[in-house]
Protein backbone atom coordinates (compact mmCIF):
# COMPACT_ATOMS: atom_id res chain seq x y z
CA UNK A 1 0.00 0.00 0.00
CA UNK A 2 2.94 2.49 -0.21
CA UNK A 3 3.64 4.58 -2.92
CA UNK A 4 5.40 3.10 -6.26
CA UNK A 5 8.20 5.88 -6.61
CA UNK A 6 10.45 4.44 -3.80
CA UNK A 7 10.02 0.78 -3.68
CA UNK A 8 12.23 -0.90 -1.84
CA UNK A 9 12.14 -4.69 -3.70
CA UNK A 10 12.81 -6.61 -0.36
CA UNK A 11 10.06 -4.42 1.50
CA UNK A 12 8.11 -5.32 -1.56
CA UNK A 13 8.77 -8.81 -0.39
CA UNK A 14 8.42 -8.43 3.36
CA UNK A 15 4.36 -7.12 2.87
CA UNK A 16 4.19 -10.15 0.27
CA UNK A 17 4.89 -12.67 3.16
CA UNK A 18 2.73 -10.92 5.41
CA UNK A 19 -0.45 -10.68 3.18
CA UNK A 20 0.15 -14.79 3.08
CA UNK A 21 0.63 -14.95 6.90
CA UNK A 22 -2.89 -13.36 7.06
CA UNK A 23 -4.11 -15.58 4.85
CA UNK A 24 -2.78 -18.75 6.57
CA UNK A 25 -3.97 -17.14 9.62
CA UNK A 26 -7.72 -16.95 7.95
CA UNK A 27 -7.63 -20.66 6.89
CA UNK A 28 -6.85 -21.34 10.59
CA UNK A 29 -9.70 -20.04 11.45
CA UNK A 30 -12.00 -21.82 9.22
CA UNK A 31 -10.63 -24.88 9.34
CA UNK A 32 -8.49 -25.74 12.64
CA UNK A 33 -10.65 -22.74 15.08
CA UNK A 34 -9.40 -24.71 18.17
CA UNK A 35 -6.06 -25.04 16.94
CA UNK A 36 -4.07 -23.26 20.02
CA UNK A 37 -5.81 -25.87 22.07
CA UNK A 38 -2.67 -28.14 20.82
CA UNK A 39 1.11 -28.11 21.72
CA UNK A 40 2.07 -27.63 18.25
CA UNK A 41 0.03 -24.32 17.80
CA UNK A 42 1.29 -23.03 20.41
CA UNK A 43 4.82 -24.03 21.00
CA UNK A 44 6.22 -24.17 17.66
CA UNK A 45 6.72 -22.05 14.64
CA UNK A 46 3.57 -22.95 13.36
CA UNK A 47 2.29 -20.15 15.50
CA UNK A 48 4.58 -17.34 13.60
CA UNK A 49 3.61 -18.54 10.43
CA UNK A 50 -0.22 -17.89 11.21
CA UNK A 51 -0.18 -14.67 13.68
CA UNK A 52 -2.04 -12.02 11.68
CA UNK A 53 -2.17 -9.50 14.07
CA UNK A 54 2.02 -9.25 13.50
CA UNK A 55 1.42 -9.25 9.62
CA UNK A 56 -1.00 -6.39 10.24
CA UNK A 57 1.72 -4.77 12.35
CA UNK A 58 4.43 -4.95 9.31
CA UNK A 59 2.31 -3.13 7.02
CA UNK A 60 1.75 -0.55 9.53
CA UNK A 61 5.26 0.04 10.10
CA UNK A 62 6.12 -0.06 6.27
CA UNK A 63 3.60 2.32 5.39
CA UNK A 64 5.42 4.59 7.72
CA UNK A 65 8.40 4.14 6.82
CA UNK A 66 7.77 4.09 2.66
CA UNK A 67 5.31 7.14 2.92
CA UNK A 68 7.81 9.23 4.99
CA UNK A 69 10.62 8.41 2.39
CA UNK A 70 9.41 11.56 0.25
CA UNK A 71 8.66 13.92 2.74
CA UNK A 72 11.93 13.06 3.87
CA UNK A 73 13.54 13.98 0.20
CA UNK A 74 11.38 16.60 -0.26
CA UNK A 75 10.17 14.97 -3.52
CA UNK A 76 6.22 14.63 -1.63
CA UNK A 77 3.29 16.16 -3.38
CA UNK A 78 1.46 18.91 -1.96
CA UNK A 79 -1.19 17.62 0.58
CA UNK A 80 -4.17 17.61 -2.15
CA UNK A 81 -2.09 15.55 -4.50
CA UNK A 82 -0.83 13.15 -1.65
CA UNK A 83 -4.44 12.55 -0.77
CA UNK A 84 -5.94 12.07 -4.10
CA UNK A 85 -2.73 9.60 -4.04
CA UNK A 86 -3.23 7.32 -1.61
CA UNK A 87 -7.15 7.67 -2.58
CA UNK A 88 -6.55 5.75 -5.89
CA UNK A 89 -4.00 3.79 -4.32
CA UNK A 90 -6.04 2.62 -1.16
CA UNK A 91 -9.58 3.56 -1.72
CA UNK A 92 -10.43 2.25 -5.30
CA UNK A 93 -8.85 -0.96 -5.12
CA UNK A 94 -10.68 -1.25 -1.58
CA UNK A 95 -14.30 -0.62 -3.26
CA UNK A 96 -14.05 -2.93 -5.82
CA UNK A 97 -13.35 -5.51 -3.55
CA UNK A 98 -16.91 -4.65 -1.62
CA UNK A 99 -18.63 -4.90 -4.58
CA UNK A 100 -17.32 -8.46 -5.42
CA UNK A 101 -17.86 -9.30 -1.73
CA UNK A 102 -21.21 -8.11 -1.59
CA UNK A 103 -21.62 -10.38 -4.80
CA UNK A 104 -20.52 -13.33 -3.22
CA UNK A 105 -22.16 -12.60 -0.32
CA UNK A 106 -25.68 -12.53 -2.05
CA UNK A 107 -24.64 -15.71 -4.24
CA UNK A 108 -23.16 -17.94 -1.59
CA UNK A 109 -24.53 -16.96 2.23
CA UNK A 110 -27.91 -17.84 2.12
CA UNK A 111 -27.10 -21.07 4.10
CA UNK A 112 -26.65 -19.09 6.49
CA UNK A 113 -24.34 -21.92 8.15
CA UNK A 114 -22.51 -21.03 10.79
CA UNK A 115 -18.47 -20.95 10.32
CA UNK A 116 -16.20 -19.53 13.24
CA UNK A 117 -14.61 -16.80 11.25
CA UNK A 118 -15.10 -13.46 12.96
CA UNK A 119 -17.64 -14.41 14.60
CA UNK A 120 -21.05 -12.82 12.79
CA UNK A 121 -19.06 -12.69 9.99
CA UNK A 122 -21.59 -13.05 6.72
CA UNK A 123 -24.27 -14.36 9.25
CA UNK A 124 -26.68 -10.90 9.54
CA UNK A 125 -28.68 -9.72 6.74
CA UNK A 126 -27.08 -6.75 4.52
CA UNK A 127 -29.09 -3.43 4.53
CA UNK A 128 -28.73 -0.19 2.86
CA UNK A 129 -26.97 1.26 5.78
CA UNK A 130 -24.01 -1.85 6.28
CA UNK A 131 -23.36 -1.43 2.54
CA UNK A 132 -22.76 2.50 3.10
CA UNK A 133 -21.26 1.88 6.34
CA UNK A 134 -18.90 -0.72 4.31
CA UNK A 135 -18.39 1.80 0.96
CA UNK A 136 -17.92 5.06 3.20
CA UNK A 137 -15.60 3.31 5.62
CA UNK A 138 -17.29 4.04 9.20
CA UNK A 139 -15.05 1.22 11.30
CA UNK A 140 -17.89 0.86 13.54
CA UNK A 141 -20.47 -1.63 14.04
CA UNK A 142 -20.79 -4.35 11.28
CA UNK A 143 -18.76 -2.01 8.96
CA UNK A 144 -16.60 -4.82 8.42
CA UNK A 145 -18.35 -8.35 8.28
CA UNK A 146 -18.10 -8.17 4.20
CA UNK A 147 -14.94 -8.08 4.03
CA UNK A 148 -13.39 -8.27 7.37
CA UNK A 149 -9.42 -7.30 6.59
CA UNK A 150 -11.13 -3.96 5.65
CA UNK A 151 -10.37 -3.01 9.11
CA UNK A 152 -6.91 -2.07 8.35
CA UNK A 153 -7.88 -0.26 5.29
CA UNK A 154 -10.11 1.87 7.14
CA UNK A 155 -7.02 2.64 9.46
CA UNK A 156 -4.56 3.40 6.66
CA UNK A 157 -6.98 5.65 4.89
CA UNK A 158 -8.03 7.53 8.41
CA UNK A 159 -3.42 7.92 9.02
CA UNK A 160 -3.09 9.32 5.31
CA UNK A 161 -5.40 12.03 5.87
CA UNK A 162 -2.73 13.35 8.88
CA UNK A 163 0.12 11.75 7.74
CA UNK A 164 2.27 14.93 6.38
CA UNK A 165 1.18 16.14 10.01
CA UNK A 166 2.05 12.95 11.48
CA UNK A 167 5.58 13.45 9.98
CA UNK A 168 6.24 16.62 11.13
CA UNK A 169 5.64 15.96 14.78
CA UNK A 170 7.59 12.75 14.87
CA UNK A 171 10.99 14.67 12.88
CA UNK A 172 9.88 17.83 15.31
CA UNK A 173 10.39 15.38 18.47
CA UNK A 174 12.87 13.14 17.09
CA UNK A 175 14.28 10.63 19.12
CA UNK A 176 11.75 11.34 21.80
CA UNK A 177 8.92 10.81 18.90
CA UNK A 178 8.66 6.99 19.41
CA UNK A 179 8.37 6.38 23.61
CA UNK A 180 5.73 9.83 22.75
CA UNK A 181 3.37 7.79 20.57
CA UNK A 182 3.65 4.60 22.69
CA UNK A 183 2.79 6.26 25.38
CA UNK A 184 -0.06 8.03 23.83
CA UNK A 185 -1.22 4.94 21.85
CA UNK A 186 -1.09 2.98 25.46
CA UNK A 187 -3.73 6.09 26.72
CA UNK A 188 -5.68 5.69 23.38
CA UNK A 189 -6.33 1.93 24.70
CA UNK A 190 -8.02 2.98 27.59
CA UNK A 191 -9.57 5.42 26.48
CA UNK A 192 -11.01 3.18 23.31
CA UNK A 193 -11.87 0.34 26.20
CA UNK A 194 -14.15 3.04 28.17
CA UNK A 195 -15.52 4.31 25.19
CA UNK A 196 -17.27 0.79 24.09
CA UNK A 197 -14.54 -0.88 22.79
CA UNK A 198 -16.31 -2.54 19.74
CA UNK A 199 -14.69 -5.49 18.43
CA UNK A 200 -11.70 -6.13 20.21
CA UNK A 201 -9.06 -3.50 18.70
CA UNK A 202 -10.18 -4.08 15.04
CA UNK A 203 -13.76 -2.31 14.71
CA UNK A 204 -15.09 0.52 16.84
CA UNK A 205 -18.58 0.45 18.44
CA UNK A 206 -19.55 4.01 17.99
CA UNK A 207 -17.28 7.39 16.32
CA UNK A 208 -15.84 8.46 19.83
CA UNK A 209 -14.00 4.81 19.75
CA UNK A 210 -12.95 5.35 16.54
CA UNK A 211 -11.25 8.07 16.98
CA UNK A 212 -9.26 6.35 19.77
CA UNK A 213 -8.54 2.75 17.84
CA UNK A 214 -7.05 5.20 15.50
CA UNK A 215 -4.83 6.86 17.74
CA UNK A 216 -3.65 3.88 19.33
CA UNK A 217 -2.52 2.82 15.78
CA UNK A 218 -0.61 5.80 14.95
CA UNK A 219 2.13 4.89 17.42
CA UNK A 220 2.95 1.91 14.41
CA UNK A 221 3.12 4.44 11.73
CA UNK A 222 5.53 6.83 13.56
CA UNK A 223 8.03 3.78 14.14
CA UNK A 224 8.07 3.72 10.35
CA UNK A 225 8.69 6.64 9.73
CA UNK A 226 11.05 6.79 13.03
CA UNK A 227 12.88 4.37 11.03
CA UNK A 228 13.00 7.06 7.94
CA UNK A 229 13.91 9.60 9.85
CA UNK A 230 17.25 7.70 11.70
CA UNK A 231 17.67 5.37 9.41
CA UNK A 232 21.96 5.90 9.16
CA UNK A 233 22.25 5.66 12.49
CA UNK A 234 19.88 2.84 13.22
CA UNK A 235 21.63 0.86 10.41
CA UNK A 236 24.62 1.21 11.73
CA UNK A 237 23.64 -0.06 14.82
CA UNK A 238 22.10 -2.86 13.62
CA UNK A 239 25.81 -3.65 11.88
CA UNK A 240 27.75 -2.83 14.78
CA UNK A 241 25.38 -5.86 17.10
CA UNK A 242 27.04 -8.90 16.96
CA UNK A 243 25.86 -11.85 14.89
CA UNK A 244 24.70 -14.35 17.65
CA UNK A 245 21.98 -11.64 19.09
CA UNK A 246 20.47 -11.25 15.76
CA UNK A 247 20.02 -15.13 15.98
CA UNK A 248 18.31 -14.61 18.73
CA UNK A 249 16.48 -12.55 17.83
CA UNK A 250 15.45 -14.72 14.86
CA UNK A 251 15.19 -17.84 16.84
CA UNK A 252 13.05 -15.93 19.43
CA UNK A 253 10.29 -14.93 16.63
CA UNK A 254 9.72 -18.13 15.35
CA UNK A 255 9.71 -20.03 18.94
CA UNK A 256 7.98 -17.15 20.14
CA UNK A 257 4.88 -18.35 23.12
CA UNK A 258 2.85 -15.87 21.49
CA UNK A 259 -0.16 -17.29 23.88
CA UNK A 260 1.61 -16.07 26.44
CA UNK A 261 2.74 -12.57 25.34
CA UNK A 262 -0.57 -11.77 24.18
CA UNK A 263 -2.56 -12.25 27.22
CA UNK A 264 -1.26 -8.74 27.97
CA UNK A 265 -2.04 -7.03 25.05
CA UNK A 266 -0.21 -3.60 25.70
CA UNK A 267 3.02 -5.95 26.15
CA UNK A 268 2.11 -8.06 22.83
CA UNK A 269 1.17 -4.52 20.62
CA UNK A 270 5.16 -3.47 21.92
CA UNK A 271 6.81 -6.63 20.63
CA UNK A 272 5.03 -6.26 18.05
CA UNK A 273 6.22 -2.82 16.95
CA UNK A 274 9.78 -3.78 18.20
CA UNK A 275 10.14 -6.70 16.10
CA UNK A 276 8.14 -5.22 12.66
CA UNK A 277 10.59 -2.19 12.56
CA UNK A 278 13.62 -5.34 13.18
CA UNK A 279 12.15 -6.89 10.13
CA UNK A 280 12.19 -3.70 7.84
CA UNK A 281 15.80 -2.30 9.67
CA UNK A 282 17.28 -5.87 8.86
CA UNK A 283 16.43 -5.24 5.26
CA UNK A 284 17.69 -1.92 4.92
CA UNK A 285 20.79 -3.50 6.79
CA UNK A 286 22.21 -6.58 5.78
CA UNK A 287 23.11 -6.95 1.70
CA UNK A 288 22.56 -10.56 1.58
CA UNK A 289 19.05 -10.84 3.86
CA UNK A 290 18.04 -8.08 1.22
CA UNK A 291 19.58 -9.87 -1.72
CA UNK A 292 17.30 -12.87 -0.67
CA UNK A 293 14.05 -11.38 -0.01
CA UNK A 294 14.37 -9.73 -3.28
CA UNK A 295 14.30 -12.49 -5.95
CA UNK A 296 11.83 -12.60 -8.08
CA UNK A 297 8.84 -15.11 -6.33
CA UNK A 298 9.36 -13.47 -3.45
CA UNK A 299 8.56 -9.30 -5.04
CA UNK A 300 6.09 -10.94 -7.05
CA UNK A 301 3.67 -11.98 -4.55
CA UNK A 302 4.74 -8.46 -2.73
CA UNK A 303 3.82 -6.80 -5.81
CA UNK A 304 0.35 -8.32 -5.94
CA UNK A 305 0.35 -8.48 -2.16
CA UNK A 306 -2.42 -6.11 -1.59
CA UNK A 307 -4.52 -7.51 -4.08
CA UNK A 308 -4.21 -10.52 -2.64
CA UNK A 309 -5.07 -9.05 0.82
CA UNK A 310 -8.30 -7.89 -0.19
CA UNK A 311 -9.92 -10.82 -2.37
CA UNK A 312 -8.79 -13.85 0.15
CA UNK A 313 -11.15 -13.36 2.52
CA UNK A 314 -14.25 -13.33 0.89
CA UNK A 315 -13.47 -16.08 -1.66
CA UNK A 316 -12.86 -18.24 1.60
CA UNK A 317 -15.77 -17.38 2.89
CA UNK A 318 -17.93 -17.53 -0.57
CA UNK A 319 -16.86 -21.20 -1.10
CA UNK A 320 -17.38 -22.16 2.61
CA UNK A 321 -20.67 -20.90 2.57
CA UNK A 322 -22.01 -22.75 -0.97
CA UNK A 323 -20.40 -25.77 -0.40
CA UNK A 324 -19.62 -27.17 3.40
CA UNK A 325 -22.49 -28.77 3.28
CA UNK A 326 -21.81 -30.75 0.01
CA UNK A 327 -18.18 -31.32 -0.24
CA UNK A 328 -14.66 -32.44 2.34
CA UNK A 329 -13.52 -29.46 4.27
CA UNK A 330 -10.02 -29.96 2.66
CA UNK A 331 -11.59 -30.14 -1.22
CA UNK A 332 -12.93 -26.72 -0.31
CA UNK A 333 -9.79 -25.56 1.16
CA UNK A 334 -7.92 -26.37 -1.75
CA UNK A 335 -10.60 -25.35 -4.16
CA UNK A 336 -10.52 -21.68 -2.27
CA UNK A 337 -6.39 -21.57 -2.54
CA UNK A 338 -6.58 -21.65 -6.42
CA UNK A 339 -9.47 -19.09 -6.62
CA UNK A 340 -7.17 -16.92 -4.56
CA UNK A 341 -4.40 -17.04 -6.87
CA UNK A 342 -6.83 -16.30 -9.57
CA UNK A 343 -8.36 -13.72 -8.06
CA UNK A 344 -5.36 -12.02 -7.06
CA UNK A 345 -4.45 -12.03 -10.39
CA UNK A 346 -7.24 -10.70 -12.08
CA UNK A 347 -7.76 -7.97 -9.47
CA UNK A 348 -3.84 -6.89 -10.05
CA UNK A 349 -4.30 -7.17 -13.38
CA UNK A 350 -7.84 -5.18 -13.75
CA UNK A 351 -8.20 -2.98 -10.85
CA UNK A 352 -5.33 -2.51 -8.55
CA UNK A 353 -2.59 -1.68 -11.38
CA UNK A 354 -5.24 0.51 -13.31
CA UNK A 355 -6.16 2.25 -9.83
CA UNK A 356 -2.50 3.77 -9.22
CA UNK A 357 -1.90 4.79 -12.47
CA UNK A 358 -5.18 6.71 -12.76
CA UNK A 359 -3.16 8.07 -8.84
CA UNK A 360 -0.31 9.47 -11.00
CA UNK A 361 -2.45 10.17 -14.14
CA UNK A 362 -4.59 12.68 -12.22
CA UNK A 363 -0.95 14.04 -9.94
CA UNK A 364 1.83 13.56 -12.12
CA UNK A 365 4.69 11.41 -10.63
CA UNK A 366 6.87 14.44 -9.18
Amino acid sequence: MAEERFRIESLDSVRGIASLIVVLNHYQTLLFPNAYDYWYFKWTPISSMINGSMAVIVFFVLSGFVLALPFLNQTAPNYSKFILRRFCRVYFPFFFSILCALLLWWVAASSKIHIPFYRDVWLHDMTIYDFFSHVFMFGTGHSDVLNPPMWTLIIEMRVSLVFPLLFFVTRFFGWLSLPIAVVAGYVCSKLYIDAGEGKGFYVAENALGAIYLTGFYFQFFVAGIFIALKRNFLIGLMNRLHIFLHLCVVMFFFFMPWVLIEKSFIISSLWKLLLASYIVLGCLSFPKLDRLMSIKPLFYIGQRSYSLYLVHAPIILALFYGFSDILPVAFIGALSAFSIIVGTLLFYRFIELPSMRLGYRLTGRS
